[in-house]
């Protein structure tokens, strides 16, 4: 029975996953894939570039248009409607794979508590760094080593306000690690969609300072779904309407943000465990293992 050997790539995770096994392996005809749904962010880009030409990989970039699903199927993803993971990535994956067994490698943590992707007669996960015992600080190292690092999306605006909130201790940020720093000044969590519904509000906040063009793509998709069915969407339930939520609250929501990060930053010099809030909500329930992992 032919095998083949597929290594999925979307963040810092995966990135781990995919260096760990081709160094325990290196004789495997890997085949690595992005899913790429024409939706991400310009620094994941260049993150991706970036790899390829550090390893020497060739990192195919699969998937379907996420802009144009939405306005075919007049709706946009929530919770309750994740086609944007089942259709436009998990899809076109499966018709990589061939007949025969096809091991598919992801970059799920040996600190995690989810769920992996089940196996079937044909397509066996395989967990690389959860096999080597590998967590959070683990990946950091590993990618700080290879000059890999995810993507920073550094927010000034959230630096600056700890810094405020923070007054003369502003210099306890010096004493926390270099990817603590990059964890908890950054506006994104992961390398998801511009507009991943997961994200937490201050995630919308950054985008749209950041990246006007991508958070104005969202609005416009929010906006003119749903009049075929006459049932409007929106990217937050709670929130109405994006530009007008972010525009009415972006002073506050900043402010809680940096107040979330000047508790983790004390936390954490204090003897505490930052791993336990080293990650948000967006990083743990994400999409799945496809997106941005």
């Amino acid at each position: 029975m032919e095998e083949r050997h597929y290594i999925t790539i979307s963040g810092k995770d995966s990135l781990a996953a995919a260096l760990i096994q081709t160094t325990r392996y290196p004789d495997l005809p890997y085949t690595f894939l992005y899913c790429d749904v024409k939706a991400e962010l310009p620094e994941t880009y260049q993150w991706l570039d970036k790899v390829e030409q550090s390893t020497g990989w060739k990192i195919h970039r699969i998937g379907k248009s996420l802009p144009d699903l939405i306005k075919r199927l007049d709706m946009i993803p929530s919770a309750n409607r994740r086609f944007c993971t089942s259709r436009a990535k998990i899809g076109p994956m499966e018709r990589w794979y061939g007949k025969g067994r096809n091991y598919v490698y992801y970059g799920l943590r040996a600190d995690e508590q989810r769920p992996g992707v089940r196996p079937s007669d044909t397509t066996i996960p395989i967990y690389p760094l959860m096999e080597a015992g590998i967590d959070l600080r683990g990946v950091w190292i590993i990618l700080n080593r290879r000059g890999l690092l995810p993507p920073a999306f550094f927010w000034p605006s959230l630096y600056y306000k700890v810094c405020e909130m923070l007054g003369d201790k502003w210099e306890l940020i010096d004493e926390l690690e270099p990817w603590e720093q990059r964890m908890l000044f950054a506006g994104r969590t992961r390398a998801n969609c511009s507009f991943c519904f997961y994200q937490r509000y201050y995630e919308w906040v950054w985008l749209a300072e950041t990246h006007p063009p991508l958070f104005e793509q969202a609005v416009r998709l929010e906006r003119f779904t749903g009049r075929l069915q006459q049932a409007p969407f929106t990217w937050i339930y709670e929130a109405g309407h994006i530009d007008n939520f972010i525009r009415n609250n972006r002073a506050r929501l900043l402010k809680k943000r940096a107040q979330e990060v000047c508790q983790m930053i004390r936390k954490r010099l204090d003897g505490g465990l930052f791993g336990e809030h080293g990650e948000t909500e967006l990083a743990l329930t994400s999409c799945g293992l496809l997106c941005g992992k």
